[in-house]
């Protein structure tokens, strides 16, 4: 009998179509490199400027006053970016996009400044990830993260608990968080501000102490689909950041730790949990390391968010089948909870292209189902009845 091969020993699943041969990380442009390279030398520096442009800026903040921001999360490839890319083409939202890197801190003066995408900038290319999901210059990017690490100190230490909770005060990040919002609001000339970011799934508590009429998305996928994903896509970045260095300091520099060489585990107050998930990923296994983190990351959804009375109202676990399923209902969804609606022949456009993937297969043993399952069945029957 012919041995069942592993899915952490196939190859890289057979493509259903072609796909582009230059993800947009692989061909970020020089001048745009060079740029988040003066950026990330002198952090602190665009730091004190942001804090100044605030300064400029702060007479005009009551003209765009923050009212319910929209905050998207969830672990790694659980189909926050397709809620998020539904979110942006509403167009009442400012949301940082590709154009915005790496002058986040500034974004007024960024925006006066910024040329005009040409027509090239505007034709759609597949995002590196290689799932299906084409962006331009003007696409929604997960950029926040700049903004919170030079302010806190271990957010993404495996060996610290990387939460942010309710009695968590830095009055300097607040002032600088909320002004950022209010410039980004101005710029771009948008009364209602969302992001996504996944590791905001760590400090949800603290962002409703900040925002309390804030509203939360934490988007879940099936593990079995969401464990093939990572695995797909940590390959993926790992293949792409040895042909182009340029990716790999992208990833750095946005503080992008999920995936590809600089991949470090979540910690939510249990370091055992996350040094079993960092040795499984040392050691090659990276399906049980995977199912770790995703039983880790919405078990503490389930026992700590959830029930929190302090956010009943305003968080909701949304589903990624679900909005594959019946995007327009579940969009309208997110929309009604920040108290924004469209009507259905605004609403029916925008969701016209999500779907359920197609152009791949897991490729997981029996045996790698079930361990899956052992790790994370528990867990996944409290979201998936």
């Amino acid at each position: 009998m012919t041995k069942e091969k592993s899915a952490l020993h196939e190859p890289l699943p057979t493509q259903k179509k072609p796909r582009p041969k230059n993800p947009v990380l692989l061909s970020l442009p020089t001048h745009t490199h060079m740029y988040g390279t003066l950026v990330d030398a002198l952090r602190p520096l665009f730091v004190q400027a942001g804090k100044l442009e605030s300064t400029w800026n702060r007479s005009n903040f009551e003209k765009r006053p923050i009212q319910r921001p929209l905050f998207i999360c969830g672990a790694a490839r659980s189909g926050s970016s397709a809620l998020l890319e539904g979110v942006y083409k509403t167009e009442a939202f400012a949301i940082h996009r590709n154009k915005d890197y790496p002058f986040v801190d500034t974004p007024i003066m960024w925006n006066r400044f910024i040329s005009v995408p040409t027509g090239r900038d505007r034709i759609p290319i597949e995002r590196a990830g290689d799932d299906g999901l084409n962006i331009t210059s003007e696409s929604p990017e997960t950029l926040e993260e700049m903004l919170w690490t030079p302010f806190f100190d271990n957010l993404h230490n495996p060996a610290k608990d990387n939460r942010l909770r309710s009695d968590t005060v830095n009055p300097d990040f607040e002032r600088y968080y909320k002004d950022n919002i209010q410039k980004m609001l101005l710029a771009q000339r948008k009364n209602r501000y969302a992001s996504k970011n996944n590791y905001a799934l760590m400090r949800i508590k603290y962002l409703n102490r900040i925002f309390p009429d804030a509203c939360f998305v934490v988007v879940i996928r099936h593990p079995g689909p969401q464990i093939a994903s990572m695995i797909k896509q940590h390959r993926l970045f790992l293949k792409w950041e040895r042909k182009n260095p340029r990716m790999a300091q992208y990833v750095r520099r946005i503080k992008y730790f999920d995936l590809g060489a600089g991949r470090r585990s979540i910690n939510i107050g249990d370091s055992d949990i996350t040094h079993e998930i960092s040795q499984c990923w040392k050691s090659g296994d990276d399906i049980s390391g995977y199912a770790h983190l995703w039983n880790h990351l919405y078990r503490y959804v389930y026992d700590h968010l959830i029930e929190d009375p302090a956010l009943k109202n305003n968080l909701i676990v949304l589903r990624y089948e679900d909005l594959c399923e019946n995007p327009s209902a579940v969009l309208r969804r997110v929309l009604r909870m920040v108290n924004f609606d469209l009507g259905d022949e605004k609403l029916f456009p925008i969701v016209d292209g999500i779907r359920a993937p197609n152009y791949y297969e897991s490729g997981f043993t029996d045996e790698e189902r079930r361990r899956i399952r052992a790790i994370t069945g528990q867990t996944s029957s409290l979201f998936y009845r």
